[in-house]
C-alpha cells in the first residue's frame, strides 16, 4: 500500500509498514498488517512465522474500532490465520496480545 493519502480518503485507515521504520518510532511493529473484512480495515497483525517449530506467531494483534463483536471476529479471522500459516509453512497458531488500535 504506497498510496497512504488514498487509503486514508477512502477508508480511513492510516497504514504503513514499518520495517522501514526505525525501531524507537515503530507504532504497531516489524512487519505489521492490514485485516481487511468485507470492505472495511479491521485490524493490524504483527506475525512471523517459525517454520522450525511449525508455529505462526501473531506477537500483536491491534483491533480497529470497527470490530464491534470480537465473538465472531476473532473466530473468523483465526480460520483465515490458519489458512495463512499453513501457506507459510507452519501449522499451528498461537496470538501473543490483542489490544485495541492506540
Amino acid at each position: 500500500m504506497i498510496q497512504r493519502k488514498r487509503l486514508a480518503s477512502l477508508f480511513g485507515f492510516d497504514y504503513q509498514i514499518e520495517c522501514y521504520v526505525a525501531k524507537a518510532k515503530r507504532k504497531y511493529g516489524y512487519f505489521c498488517l492490514p485485516v481487511m473484512r468485507g470492505n472495511r480495515f479491521v485490524a493490524r497483525l504483527d506475525a512471523k512465522a517459525d517454520r522450525k517449530t511449525g508455529e505462526f506467531h501473531v506477537l500483536n494483534l491491534y483491533l480497529e474500532d470497527t470490530v464491534k463483536n470480537r465473538d465472531t471476529f476473532l473466530p473468523a479471522l483465526g480460520k483465515e490465520l490458519k489458512r495463512f500459516a499453513q501457506f507459510d509453512g507452519c501449522s499451528k497458531v498461537k496470538i501473543h496480545t490483542i489490544s485495541r488500535v492506540p
